[in-house]
């Protein structure tokens, strides 16, 4: 596949032969007020910092919502809990999206459209509060439950993304009312609760479409752990030259994202970048790649990992076609041991759901704003396809393996090659 550069990169490449990329991103992080720090001092050109190399239809082209017959599923959760047979038309179309898409958009999930337009509101009041009162909460230290930042891994990836986020680790250990900002306290946690009830209703639905006891996903804690990212795509001068966030995977088990009215989400499928239009009142929901693994707590915090925000973002899905798809290089070594999960959910349900690519473009309209919650467990030592999704007519496409020799595999074969096939039976 041929990339193509922007003309913009291709010219500061020789006009700047002499660019200093970590003094920008010092100075840029030193700032402490983010994306939208530039905005408020009327940016008017993307610093270099952000180019990003787009390449051919695949990776930049994209299908707009109102020419496209394609989109994601949705699905209509009324009655799960009340008529069994509706529960089971709904296991069905669940089983399909997940199988098919690893996305869906979920409407009557029993949160109130108030409280959704409340957090939006809450993450808008954040963002857009004084720069001084913002800077209260930058860090990079992600021990702290509350953190407000530009991009998690702005120091490893190859360009930063045109997003600011505030993060809440909110479960199992729930943050202290004083560690909250008073902007958005109070609709954080009521949120928090209503999104952990659906949880747990949506766990117990992908147990059913895999055909196991509706209590399996919730009984091996997949819901135990809860990270809540609130992020903010102020507008942007030069959308072409950047990305509000780079194509990726989610490195949990399932996510679950509410969205303003902008727009800009797109996903990957069948080759193809497909757009999900904001529906006021509905959620996107999607598979995450570490789907039925339980991750040790200790690996968050383990000197290979030094962020308990840091959501993996570079999967290769056995289902892509290699001459077609270009994934985006990974320079983040510290982040080793939570990269080497992500095509774990793969490997343990056995290939049935998928966990895909998803992007966000930047927009010169903005501002964006999304709210997503992760969900996520603590793995054991040794992991392989869940026994009650092997059978004849589809054996076991993977054998078990220990994390030792997944990691000793994927260091020897380098982050651009997928470590999962190496174990195929």
């Amino acid at each position: 596949m041929v990339v193509v550069t922007s003309t913009r990169e291709s010219e500061a490449e020789e006009t700047l032969p002499s660019y200093d990329r970590k003094s920008e991103l010092m100075a840029f992080d030193d700032s402490k007020s983010g994306v939208q720090g530039l905005v408020e001092k009327g940016v008017e050109k993307v610093p270099r910092m952000f180019y990003c190399e787009h390449s051919n239809d695949l990776s930049w082209g994209l299908i707009s919502a109102s020419n496209s017959k394609i989109s994601i599923p949705i699905i209509d959760l009324t009655g799960i809990h009340d008529d069994p047979n509706m529960r089971d038309g709904v296991v069905g179309k669940v089983r399909y999206a997940c199988e098919k898409w690893g996305f869906i958009q979920v409407v009557n999930h029993g949160i109130p459209t108030q409280v959704l337009d409340e957090m939006i509101k809450g993450t808008r009041m954040f963002h857009q509060q004084d720069a001084e009162l913002r800077k209260e909460y930058y860090t990079r230290d992600f021990s702290r439950k509350v953190a407000y930042l530009s991009n998690y891994t702005l120091y490893e990836d190859p360009y930063a993304d045109w997003r600011d986020t505030i993060a809440f680790s909110l479960a199992p250990d729930h943050p202290k009312a004083q560690e909250f900002p008073a902007v958005c306290r109070d609709i954080v946690v009521e949120y928090s609760k209503k999104v952990m009830v659906l949880a747990y209703a949506l766990f117990e639905l992908l147990s059913e479409a895999l055909g196991l006891d509706h209590f399996h996903l919730k009984e091996k804690g997949c819901a135990e752990g809860l990270l809540l990212l609130c992020n903010y795509y102020p507008p942007c001068p030069e959308p072409a030259l950047t990305m509000g966030n780079k194509e990726h995977s989610d490195g949990d088990i399932m996510t679950i994202l509410l969205q303003d009215q902008m727009g800009g989400l797109q996903v990957l499928h069948d080759s193809q970048w497909i757009c999900v239009p904001p529906m006021h009142g509905a959620l996107v929901v999607n598979i995450g790649d570490l789907l039925q693994v339980e991750l040790p707590k200790s690996c968050t915090i383990s000197s290979k990992c030094r962020s308990v925000y840091a959501l993996p973002v570079f999967s290769v899905q056995s289902s892509f076609v290699w001459s077609s798809f270009v994934p985006f290089p990974v320079y983040r070594p510290e982040m080793y041991l939570l990269n080497v999960l992500q095509c774990q959910s793969q490997l343990m349900s056995n290939d049935k759901f998928i966990s895909v690519q998803h992007r966000v473009l930047a927009n010169h309209q903005g501002p964006r704003i999304s709210v997503a919650s992760f969900f996520r467990t603590p793995i054991s030592k040794v992991f392989g396809p869940i026994k009650e999704l092997v059978y004849e007519d589809h054996p076991p496409v993977y054998r078990e393996i220990s994390l030792k020799d997944y990691m000793a595999h994927r260091y020897a074969s380098g982050s651009g090659t997928s470590a999962l096939l190496h174990f195929k039976l």
